[in-house]
């Protein structure tokens, strides 16, 4: 009887030691997922901060052109004849433009 019962707690030693290493297995696996999230996670936010600071750069720009644009308005640099030739050109790709939306 006691061999049994030796034998049992063998066994059971070894199902226990099994169930261990399958679920040591199933943390290191999922310890490496989630370690290559991390490593994921690090290079969005790294591509997320250089979109930031080139967006942020372009509104500077834009901003920048927009003030030399008001200032240009203000101080009269685009005069009468500067807007004639604006409105010329316009004309000019305008009427240039009709044949080919009639053409296609």
């Amino acid at each position: 009887r006691s061999a049994r019962r030796s034998g049992g707690f063998a066994a059971s030693s070894a199902l226990k030691d099994e169930l261990e290493n399958d679920m040591l297995q199933d943390i290191e696996g999922m310890k490496g997922a989630a370690n290559s999230f991390l490593m994921t996670l690090r290079k969005d936010n790294q591509n997320l901060k250089n979109i930031q600071d080139t967006q942020d750069s372009s509104l500077q720009k834009v901003t920048q052109e927009t003030q030399k644009g008001k200032q240009m308005m203000r101080s009269g640099q685009i005069g009468f004849m500067c807007t004639m030739v604006m409105l010329i050109v316009s004309v000019v790709i305008f009427f240039m433009m009709i044949p080919f939306i009639i053409f296609t």
